[in-house]
């Protein structure tokens, strides 16, 4: 990470009990404002912490970390709330959906009925505003990516998506951070919450 950023990992796997010790550190050190910290920037497993070497040393910042580290119990993680998101399935809403019910040999009205069954833990913010990383998707909808990424989409027509990604799913919700002259729905998704379609 360079002399300006340390990378606090907590586990090797993407799951609710290590991203939850990542929320808590990220809680616990923001609520300790150590001075010298510039950002915080939590994902599924780790905690990259921006600092300037010009104000906190490394050692310092390292020791600053154990102790928070060391006092996670008192961290008090938000209460989750639940967000539920408008969605269009298929059609030119969602141009993949007949590949994917095909490939595990279902119907369309079965992919639909899976993907809306779970609720959706928002693991992190991606670098898209407004773009969440989310899981657990259910096992019988686990679908390989396209081997050559499609057009990307129309900007704010969904919750941004990877041109890579099987594009099945729509929303007229419009992603935190983009602009526009026509209304939409906004959502603003922080890493709290958790998602139903």
């Amino acid at each position: 990470m360079g002399d300006r950023a340390v990378l606090v990992e907590l586990g090797d796997d993407i799951s609710p009990q290590i991203n939850q010790k990542v929320r808590e550190l990220y809680i616990g050190t923001k609520g300790h404002r150590i001075k010298g910290i510039k950002d915080l920037v939590p994902s599924y497993r780790s905690l990259m912490v921006v600092y300037d070497p010009l104000v906190i040393s490394l050692d310092s910042l390292e020791s600053q970390m154990n102790e928070i580290w060391n006092a996670l119990d008192d961290a008090r993680l938000p209460d989750p709330r639940t967000v539920e998101i408008p969605v269009v399935y298929g059609d030119k809403y969602g141009p993949d959906l007949e590949w994917i019910a095909d490939y595990h040999k279902m119907t369309p009205q079965d992919v639909i009925r899976l993907h809306t069954q779970p609720t959706y833990q928002v693991y992190m913010i991606g670098f898209m505003p407004g773009y969440p990383y989310m899981g657990e998707v259910p096992d019988e909808l686990v679908t390989p990516r396209r081997k050559t990424p499609a057009n990307p989409c129309s900007q704010g027509d969904r919750l941004a998506s990877p041109k890579s990604r099987r594009e099945f799913i729509r929303s007229p919700a419009r992603a935190a951070g983009k602009s526009s002259a026509e209304p939409r729905c906004v959502y603003l998704i922080p890493r709290e919450n958790r998602l139903l379609f």
